[in-house]
Order: structure tokens, then sequence, then C-alpha cells
């Protein structure tokens, strides 16, 4: 059991392990556990990120259970007294004890490592085939991810690191990523990931096929203006050699006000 580790809250942000985050540290308090971290415990600090983020204060007894030990990779004290940090989230623990330290006021806490359940070996490997699978075929619908992730994946056989990699660039709300973040159990994290990422997948399928309709309606409004202005023009014109070509555009104007209505 590991104690006296400074405690560092996040409001509405979640870190994963093999996570990195970049922050402004603005509250006072905020301040002292970052150099507390730095004096005095090798740039490690557990990060927890409660659910009521409503509130300025936090009682220890509705602290996490469950938080993330980080390693303060960069610290940069800005000329507005801010300091800017960047963490690196290395592993969940669980917190055994919560205690406010006298001389400094500064929130600590002893913790344990969490330890994995075993895994049924053919289990694991079918969950992340469909994982990976799945994943690709997000990342290949979804052009703001980068791709490079994807060979990340493909290399990496912990299960552990690959639901954390993927719960990291999903856009997924805070209390979602917070109950990814909370949950012990790879293959409960790589089951649930495996039902969001699926719905994601239809969401955008859905979208697509919404913009395809708006698209190909847009369209046909435009071709169908160009006629009625092209006939407005013709009609302005003297002479009776443009029936045909007004008759021609007049059927080809209902024609396409049909297959609007039949369409829609």
């Amino acid at each position: 059991m590991t104690t006296h580790t400074p405690v560092f809250i996040l409001s509405e942000l979640v870190i994963l392990p093999n996570q990195d985050i970049k922050i402004d540290v603005t509250n006072e308090g905020s301040k002292k556990v970052i150099k507390e971290a730095s004096k005095n415990n090798e740039n490690q600090v557990l990060v927890i990120a409660p659910k009521n983020t409503l509130e300025s204060t936090f009682s220890i007894e509705d602290l996490p259970s469950i938080g993330v030990i980080t390693k303060i990779k960069s610290k940069l004290e800005l000329s507005s007294g801010n300091i800017r940090i960047v963490l690196r989230g290395l592993k969940r623990v669980k917190v055994a004890k919560y205690f406010q330290n006298r001389k400094t006021n500064i929130l600590k806490c002893s913790y344990e490592v969490v330890e994995l359940p075993n895994f049924d070996n053919s289990k694991e490997i079918a969950i992340k085939r469909k994982l990976i699978s799945l994943t690709h075929k997000y990342i290949e619908i979804n052009k703001n991810v980068s791709n490079s992730i994807m060979q990340s994946l493909k290399e990496e056989n912990d299960l552990n690191f690959l639901t954390d990699l993927i719960t990291s660039f999903m856009p997924f709300p805070f209390i979602k990523k917070l109950e990814y973040m909370q949950c012990i159990n790879p293959i409960k994290r790589a089951s649930s990931l495996i039902e969001d990422l699926q719905a994601e997948i239809n969401i955008s399928d859905i979208d697509r096929q919404i913009d395809e309709k708006l698209q190909e309606n847009l369209e046909n409004s435009q071709r169908e203006y160009i006629l009625k202005e092209k006939l407005k023009e013709i009609n302005s014109e003297l002479g009776n050699d443009k029936n045909v070509e007004i008759n021609e555009l007049t059927e080809k104007l209902e024609s396409l006000q049909i297959d609007l209505l039949t369409k829609n």
C-alpha cells in the first residue's frame, strides 16, 4: 500500500492510464498540490473526478474510491501566476483512505494497486478482435480520428490498454468516460465499448443518409429553379418557334416535380 500521495481533483475532465492531458492550474489549493507532488512525491499525484461537478467543495466521504495515479511530465509557471502542467496517466488504483494534511491542508490518500481478474483466453481474443474491427470501422467514417491510432491498436495485445486508448478518443460525455475510468474489469469495459462503438457507427450511418437525401433534394430544387428561369426567359421572347422548346421544358419540370413528390 502506498501512502501520503497528494490528490488532484479534476472537474468535468477524466484522465485514463496511458493518456496525456494538458491543464492550466488556476486554483490556489490545486497549485499547492502540484508543488507538493513535485517536491516530495516524485511528481506523482492521484487524479480523481467527482460525479457532482456542481459542488465547489467536496467532503471526503463523497470522493470516489477509484482514481488514476499520474506523473507530472512537465510544469511551467506562467506570468499570470497559474501553472501549466502535462499529466501522464499511469495506472488505476483503489483508494484505501483520504486524509487532510494538518500542516499544509493538502488532501492526500493511501491507495492499493488494482489487481485485474483472470480471463478466459479465447473469450479475451474474440472480444479484442471484435473491438479492433469496430474501432477500425469507426475511424474510417470519422475522419477527425487519426489513422495512426489504428496501427497502435493492431500492435497492442493488452486488452486493458486497448480499452483505455479507445475510450480516450471517443466523443463520450463526462459521466460515461468517468464510468469507463472507474470500471476495473477490462472485459466489461471492452463489452461496453463494443456496444457504444456500434451505436456510434449506426448514428454516423443515419447522419450520412440524411446528408445524401438533403443533397439530392437540393440538387433537384436547383434543377427545378433553372428550368423555371429558362421558361420565363423563353416566354419573354417573341416568336412561335419557341413553342416546342417551351413544351419540352414544361414536361421536364412536371416530371421533376412528380419525382420529388414520390420520393418525399
